[in-house]
């Protein structure tokens, strides 16, 4: 599943197929040959406008949408507020451009804050969440799992920085860049959490480099058909994460909503306002559940099972 800037499709229409998602990172990719403008020198209404030229891009030379999902590039974050004040204006889902080992989470999506924490830059916004709603953005951060072979590394398990940058300078044997995607599955599992992996589209077989012979691609292959065959994983696209992940808050809500009604009830008719069940310990009675669970639809990204009911229903869009 590839994010891409929109000239990309442009330059090289035919490297990109009809099928896969592609996500937006920008029509001109500032900082680059095609733009030389850091990402933090452009106003609101141009970061507005890059988005908004690639999500054009994707549905004339694709046939769809950016799914409204985004990641900033190369991780410019100097001007994140400026930026997450624009993705929540457009009605963006998520951004995926925080290492794990930035998030307060440990990995685990999150509402970024609006504002920022305190003077350290571990407690920059972006990397922070608020439990005021009010107080935090609407879009989901999703951040990208810890490089092993760097755990420093912030921007997380990135292909081009892996092994020492190897993958990308095309020296490292293509079985260590496999052993490398297995260990970060694994930690996942252990912790029943997430593991989500950014490989960039060569690396995956997409737009290979000219004279390029080291088959990564192979790899990526492999280890993502053991990952599909394991029954301890659900596998997710990143469009289907935020979706997923965004039904789970709804879902959340509503069961609040309906605890506080049902404690509103018992106090306004003069009862306990949390009742027990014979022989419980204490607590409320659980709520039945209308059958959450994960949508397998293949991709880079995992999340360890915690739950065996699967939900049927698409997630919905939240803007």
């Amino acid at each position: 599943v590839g994010v891409e800037p929109g000239r990309n499709q442009e330059a090289e229409p035919a490297s990109f197929a009809p099928g896969p998602g592609y996500y937006n990172h920008s029509y001109g990719h500032p900082y680059s040959y095609w733009d030389p403008r850091r990402w933090e020198e452009l106003t609101a209404r141009e970061m507005a406008d890059e988005l908004r030229r690639a999500d054009a891009t994707y549905r004339r030379r694709l046939g769809r949408d950016d799914d409204r999902l985004f990641r900033l590039p190369h991780f410019q974050l100097g001007a994140a507020e400026r930026t997450y004040a624009v993705l929540d204006e457009l009605g963006y889902r998520a951004e995926s451009s925080v290492g794990s080992n930035r998030s307060v989470t440990a990995g685990l999506p999150y509402h970024p804050a609006i504002r920022v924490w305190g003077d350290r830059s571990a407690d920059a916004a972006y990397a922070r969440t608020h439990p005021d709603p009010e107080r935090r953005h609407r879009f989901l951060q999703l951040p990208i799992s810890t490089d092993p072979s760097d755990p420093g590394f912030l921007d997380g398990c990135c292909s081009y920085n892996v092994l020492g940058g190897s993958v990308r300078a095309r020296t490292a044997d293509p079985a260590d860049y496999e052993r490398l995607l297995d260990n970060v599955v694994e930690a996942a599992v252990a912790r029943r959490g997430l593991a989500h992996l950014f490989i960039d589209p060569p690396d995956a077989g997409y737009g290979r480099l000219p004279g390029d012979r080291a088959d990564y691609a192979g790899a990526v292959e492999r280890w993502l058909r053991r990952c599909v065959a394991r029954d301890d994983l659900a596998i997710l696209t990143t469009a289907g994460l935020a979706g997923w992940w965004l039904e789970r808050e709804a879902a959340v809500r509503r069961f609040s909503c309906r605890l506080e009604r049902r404690a509103a009830r018992r106090r306004d008719a003069g009862g306990p306002a949390a009742a027990r069940r014979p022989g419980d310990a204490g607590g409320l009675a659980p709520l039945r559940s209308r059958g959450s669970g994960h949508r397998s639809d293949g991709s880079v990204s995992s999340c360890a099972r915690s739950a065996r009911g699967r939900s049927r229903r698409k997630p919905r869009r939240v803007t």
